[in-house]
């Protein structure tokens, strides 16, 4: 288990339900609320998003040729349609980065830019500056504050609710311009599971009338 899903873990652990934990098996807790526990994985889903650094190792570890290889025989060429954050240009009508054609040239680029791995993060990740990576980082900021409001506030009576609210990352896929779309629908779903959680009587209410009404 990588540090990422660890430490997600321990901020499940110490809910406020669970202050006194050190009492208690975590078998018994995670009997006891099993499909809170189960959302770690969104966190580490969006800790660990592709950057630059990250499509470079994949199209330069050895992997990709192989496959190509594989594949294919006689004289070709690789050609590469892509769209850096901090060089492409932009639609007029959509705003969105246009790909242009690079050639197989670019296989010794991607391998020396995985090699700078380590400047991820750091004031010295260029592309740590465009408007997507923010985003990427504010997604996380996010989801910690919604994890560390779910640690205070959790009872019997919000779990439901809690659950829910936990996976909203779910709904969040793709990249560029894909991605923003998936982000606005799940920023709505966000926020209206945001208000049963805040009140989860009203819901149970709600659900009462239904019966009774049937």
């Amino acid at each position: 288990m990588n540090q990422t899903r660890i430490d997600c873990l321990l901020l499940l652990f110490v809910l406020k339900e669970f202050e006194n934990f050190v009492h208690f098996p975590i078998l018994v807790l995670y009997q006891r609320y099993p499909n809170l526990f189960d959302k770690e994985q969104y966190l580490y889903k969006l800790m660990a998003y592709k950057d630059e650094y990250e499509v470079a190792r994949l199209y330069s570890d050895g992997d990709f040729m192989k496959y190509i290889q594989s594949r294919y025989e006689g004289d070709y060429k690789v050609k590469f349609n892509l769209a850096p954050p901090l060089f492409a240009k932009k639609d007029p009508a959509t705003g969105q980065m246009l790909k242009k054609e690079y050639g197989p040239s670019m296989l010794k680029m991607f391998g020396l830019l995985a090699k700078m791995k380590f400047l991820r993060g750091t004031s010295l990740d260029i592309f740590g500056y465009s408007a997507e990576r923010k985003m990427e980082r504010q997604l996380i900021k996010e989801y910690k504050d919604t994890l560390n409001q779910i640690m205070d506030r959790l009872n019997h009576e919000n779990y439901d609710a809690a659950v829910e609210l936990a996976a909203y990352p779910e709904h969040i896929r793709g990249y560029g311009h894909v991605k923003e779309r998936y982000l606005k629908e799940a920023e709505t779903l966000k926020a209206d599971r945001q208000k049963l959680f805040d009140e989860p009587h009203k819901t149970i209410h709600a659900e009462q009338e239904n019966e009774q009404a049937a």
